[in-house]
């Protein structure tokens, strides 16, 4: 089966999403610059 890519997925699977994406709005609210990598 073909697994989705939303936050649907497993604690290990997500890898940490809310700890990422603080992380990320830090950066952003920060004046930095945020680069996503490309889709597989």
């Amino acid at each position: 089966m073909i697994e989705s890519e939303h936050n649907n997925l497993t604690p290990q699977k997500e890898q940490n999403w809310d700890a990422r994406s603080k992380e990320l709005l830090g950066i952003l609210l920060n004046g930095g610059e945020f680069k996503p990598n490309e889709l597989r």
